[in-house]
């Protein structure tokens, strides 16, 4: 699974938010980013990544279809020791 890899490949679980294909299922792919700690209490997160397609573009079982590439944007703030604001954004062409 790739679902470790980067913040591409995360969604919220909440409104089905767009990710990369994090199975694994005939693909490849990484991620590559940066972050910056603010006081080391915010972080942003900048980040672009990618799924490679092995075996062709339509195999039975394989979520994407293709390549997939995303390039995308986090910031955190902890509120309380409990609660954090995040935002993300992804841009997947």
């Amino acid at each position: 699974m790739l679902k470790n890899t980067g913040i591409n490949f995360e969604t919220d679980n909440l409104t089905g938010f767009p990710k990369l294909d994090d199975s694994a299922n005939e693909t490849y792919g990484g991620a590559l980013g940066i972050q910056y700690l603010f006081s080391l209490n915010q972080q942003i997160v900048v980040e672009v990544a990618t799924v490679q397609a092995m075996g062709g573009t339509n195999l039975p079982g394989r979520i994407a279809r293709g390549d997939q590439y995303a390039l995308g944007a986090r910031y955190q703030l902890p509120i309380t020791n409990a609660w954090i604001f995040r935002a993300d954004v992804v841009c997947i062409p």
